[in-house]
């Protein structure tokens, strides 16, 4: 197939149906050689139910295999969405509803009242003092909703109602809104270190400080309950996914673009740096939201957010960096990545929603078809040609130490693990083709 020039790539928004055609094609082989086929079936534990997490960079099984609702809920959703994009392909609703089995059957706590244990063994025994968190669970609510829509496994809704539900219980800040992030196994907020059970660390999973809100939680229920809205026939529903828009645009972002990370429970902000890919979720989710809340200034703020993360993230050879810096002192958003690297997520992110932006009317519409193009270009270097799958960051932002291992270790750097999973590279690439395809980002 022959791929579009970057001079032509340039041009994003004025491309003919014919050129945006082909660099939908383009994506469309990316999503099958480096999703599809690098993760399923491998990814699939036959033995003891739900997904293997740890590969190393041939896809040889590595680590301890351990059972994070993070990853067994995205890799479900990426497996479900997958079959919705590919739905001649049985195995792929298979490997869903693999997935749906492992939530509802090991994850989901059935003698404790309800809810999704954060962390598991392969085995199954709860670990992390069985506590449950409220970013694992949206995650898992969207898995079951996205299973139901691919599969028609009316189990799966049901969980997907009972999830959301339990966390509407339990998790709900009835005084100021959103969500409350980390619970314990009866389903009561930990509010502080202090309440912590034993034997877990004083930062929340999230490594920001224990108690406080985060723009992952909200705005991933989010993005959750707007998959569940088209199947979920109470209201309650809808009034929750308007009422977290408008956490997003009171809240968490700013109309300069601007996002806060984690703020105290009364949306005080936390100081820290921001992190560019949650500009970037933030703004294609407020595209896709605009459609069922219109009169809402949503599209706006999502122009905002995406040229915010473009003018202040970008860097010298293309894509985007981490974030805007790190604390010196304290647990708030720091990580391992560092600030000026191009990890995976955030490029995946960037890509989707510079695409929706570019298909969306606006006057900004060809700037974002530019940069759209750029980003693509770019994430050629992020596929593992020779192994399939994507590295979870540019191999030339790596310390010298570290490239220089690369060289010599192939196995470095690890394909998967507990926190890489395939779902950012799942609906980037299947939204961004739909987008191109369709050239309507609501739809």
């Amino acid at each position: 197939m022959a791929r579009l020039r970057g001079s032509e790539l340039e041009q994003l928004s004025r491309l003919t149906p014919a050129q945006r055609g082909r660099l939908a094609n383009e994506m469309e082989a990316a999503l099958r050689i480096h999703v599809r086929d690098a993760w399923f079936p491998r990814c699939i534990d036959r033995e003891r139910g739900g997904y293997f997490c740890d590969f190393d960079r041939r896809w040889s099984l590595a680590g301890p295999q351990e059972r994070m609702l993070e990853f067994q809920a995205r890799q479900t959703g990426a497996a479900a969405r997958l079959a919705l994009w590919y739905p001649g392909d049985g195995d792929l609703a298979e490997a869903a509803l693999h997935g749906f089995r492992y939530l509802r059957d090991v994850m989901w706590d059935r003698t404790g009242g309800g809810g999704w244990f954060w962390l598991m063994d392969r085995d199954g025994t709860p670990l992390a003092a069985e506590t449950k968190h409220a970013h694992s669970g949206s995650y898992a609510v969207q898995a079951c909703a996205v299973v139901y829509a691919a599969t028609g496994e009316r189990a799966a809704l049901d969980l997907a109602l009972e999830g959301f539900d339990w966390f509407e219980r339990h998790a709900l800040d009835a005084e100021h809104g959103g969500y409350h992030s980390w619970l314990r196994r009866d389903g009561s907020v930990i509010r502080n270190a202090a309440e912590l059970p034993p034997g877990l660390p004083p930062e929340d999973p999230l490594h920001h400080e224990v108690g406080a809100k985060d723009i992952n939680v909200q705005g991933d229920w989010f993005e959750a309950l707007l998959d569940l809205l088209p199947h979920a026939k109470e209201g309650r529903v809808r009034d929750r996914v308007e009422a977290l828009a408008d956490v997003y645009l009171e809240h968490l972002t700013t109309e300069r673009g601007e996002t806060h990370l984690a703020l105290r429970p009364n949306w005080q902000p936390l100081p820290g740096p921001e992190q560019f890919g949650f500009n970037f979720q933030a703004s294609h989710r407020l595209v896709l939201a605009s459609a069922v809340l219109p009169g809402k200034p949503l599209v706006a703020r999502a122009e905002a957010l995406a040229a915010h993360a473009v003018r202040q993230g970008s860097r010298r050879g293309g894509g985007y960096g981490f974030s805007s810096g790190t604390r010196r002192r304290g647990p708030l958003y720091t990580s391992s990545f560092g600030p000026r690297r191009r990890t995976w997520w955030v490029q995946f992110e960037a890509l989707r929603a510079l695409t929706v932006l570019a298909v969306s009317p606006g006057p900004r519409q060809p700037a974002f078809g530019r940069l759209a193009g750029r980003q693509w270009v770019y994430l050629q270097r992020l596929f593992d040609w020779r192994s399939g799958g994507v590295f979870p960051t540019d191999p030339r932002d790596l310390v010298p130490w570290l490239r220089a291992r690369q060289l010599v270790d192939r196995r470095f750097p690890p394909k998967a693990d507990r926190w890489k999973d395939a779902s950012h590279e799942t609906d980037a690439l299947v939204f961004s083709i739909q987008a191109l395809r369709d050239g309507d980002a609501t739809e």
